[in-house]
């Protein structure tokens, strides 16, 4: 009776011995696989110089979340290059070849989210891909609404802000009140939450399956989603159109002509009053290449009065910028001209008139 009572133990305790090493290519072997895998690819991207590094697993995808400079971003090929590399590393401490998702976390608060495939990443870094079409098979898109595209660069630790530097202004739905303890590094305060977003760090980042509206005040439900808009917040696909018409081939998604920002229907205008503050509202198409994005202003008798100049990051979304004027009592009054001008060539122009 002994002898069959060690022979049934023997038999369950191999019975569990070879469950334990089936359930290992489940989910608890995956469990203390992606544990260790964490820690090797953390340490891999830390040796390759990336900072405040975050890995985790997520079915098919590895999400790597790391601190970018701002400063140390400088070129398209560059920045391609390092992505690449990055999904080349976390590929290589992988047992199975998993999806790349990078989140870089940019020191002015800004985020861009990156999925890349690693066989893309193999293919450029051995020449077999040229930037652009490495960045088109990559799906890219930004987290954050991104800074508001004005000349020259919020530097908050120089003292600048909202107030007294125009690189920090703030966006539509906030005030500026640097004196305010709730106010952001910018010295911005928002006025109201937008909706459907949720904080990362001091950036409002779209809740999944949203993304941000034309005027960034608020998320709204992707593409090819059944969305109902608010009332008065008019979205991209409504009438406004384009004040100015340009090439088939333009960047320039639409030009507006305005009288206070955000962009709504009932700020729109081509007839102004002299002491009036007028706007040049410009949004491009999505773009995975920089460009240089001129607005001049000129005279009823052909006088250049303003001419700004503004740098498109191409990071492969929309980006929005403005150039604002404001008119005086002796300034000359009738048709007015804003000519755009893309990398030094004009794009289109708009037309306004000034009167008394």
């Amino acid at each position: 009776m002994k002898r069959n009572n060690r022979i049934i133990r023997g038999i369950v305790i191999l019975g569990i011995i070879t469950i334990s090493f089936l359930l290992c290519t489940g989910v608890f072997c995956t469990m203390t696989f992606a544990q260790g895998g964490e820690q090797a690819v953390s340490q891999a991207l830390s040796s390759y110089g990336l900072d405040d590094i975050d890995v985790s697993f997520s079915g098919n995808k590895t999400l790597v979340k790391y601190l970018q400079p701002l400063a140390e971003f400088k070129t398209l090929d560059e920045e391609a290059t390092r992505v690449a590399e990055i999904t080349q590393i976390v590929s290589s401490r992988l047992a199975t070849e998993k999806t790349v998702c990078i989140q870089q976390h940019f020191d002015d608060g800004q985020i861009i989210e990156l999925t890349i495939a690693p066989k893309d990443a193999r293919r450029f870094l051995n020449g077999q891909l040229t930037t652009e079409a490495f960045l088109d098979k990559a799906e890219m898109k930004p987290l954050t609404r991104g800074s508001p595209i004005v000349p020259g660069r919020c530097e908050t630790n120089k003292g600048k802000n909202c107030r007294n530097y125009e690189a920090c202004t703030c966006y539509s739905n906030e005030v500026c009140a640097p004196e305010n303890p709730q106010a952001n590094e910018k010295g911005c305060v928002v006025k109201y939450v937008p909706s459907n977003a949720h904080l990362v760090g001091s950036e409002y980042v779209c809740n999944k399956g949203h993304e941000w509206n034309s005027d960034l005040t608020e998320c709204v439900q992707t593409a090819g989603s059944l969305s109902i808009p608010k009332a008065g917040k008019p979205q991209a696909s409504t009438t406004w159109g384009s004040l100015s018409a340009g090439s088939a081939s333009s960047i320039i998604g639409q030009a507006l002509l305005l009288d206070s920002i955000p962009p709504i229907s009932q700020n729109l205008k081509t007839t102004f009053s002299s002491g009036d503050m007028i706007y040049m509202w410009v949004e491009s198409g999505v773009l995975n290449e920089p460009h240089k994005l001129e607005a001049v202003w000129i005279n009823p008798s052909g006088g250049e009065v303003k001419r700004e100049t503004f740098d498109l990051r191409g990071w492969g979304a929309k980006e929005t910028v403005w150039s604002e004027l404001q008119t005086k009592r002796h300034m000359m009054q009738g048709r007015w001209e804003i000519k755009l001008l893309i990398d030094g060539r004009v794009d289109r122009s708009t037309y306004f008139i000034l009167e008394p």
